[in-house]
């Protein structure tokens, strides 16, 4: 059914309508080239996605689709100032050293590894940015033999440990040590 963009009019109440709108609506639903735009299919729709993040447009937020690495469809949104959010693909790894994305581009990371002092060390997944924050305490049993890890950040990939024992001078043995950061995700 073809499309009708002079009905209904203007002045036309929904009780006076009859049948009229009807087929305005089935055009509409099956994407009838008579209808502008075309396109707008409400069934057996197949997703336009896009291959970059879109320019923010002032006092409105864009939603849209891209392909992530992997091929598949992911849904994105960009606010007026061009901070970009993920809202799907997003899953968190809740293992023993996981991670969790949030909306707002944020990542969450935890992590356990043996570190030695004064050590470059690889965050588990990389930071669009140089992280918010990262802590990290030493994994140990025994209470009298405490001491500090001192995680310090060096960039979006990489952060360096320093281990000091009770006392204050730095610790020669590696130390399993577990750590959270927090910090810009990469889009």
């Amino acid at each position: 059914m073809a499309f009708d963009d002079t009905q209904p009019t203007d002045n036309t109440k929904i009780r006076d309508l009859g049948v009229v709108i009807r087929p305005n609506f089935v055009a509409i639903e099956t994407g009838d080239s008579s209808f502008e735009p075309e396109k707008v299919n409400l069934l057996n729709r197949t997703t336009a996605t896009v291959p970059i993040d879109p320019v923010a447009i002032a006092t409105s937020y864009i939603m849209y689709s891209k392909e992530d690495s992997s091929g598949d469809p992911q849904l994105y949104g960009i606010d007026p100032n061009s901070n970009i959010m993920q809202f799907t693909g997003i899953a968190p790894s809740l293992a023993t050293n996981g991670y969790v994305f949030l909306p707002g581009n944020l990542l969450l990371q935890w992590f356990s590894f043996t570190v030695k002092n004064d050590d470059n060390n690889n965050f588990p997944i990389a930071f669009a940015a140089s992280p918010y924050a990262i802590t990290g305490s030493e994994v140990t049993n025994n209470a009298t033999d405490f001491d500090f890890v001192k995680p310090i950040i060096l960039s979006a990939t990489e952060f360096k440990t320093i281990l000091l024992k009770a006392t204050g001078s730095a610790q020669t043995t590696p130390k399993a040590c577990t750590f959270f950061a927090i910090g810009q995700a990469q889009t």
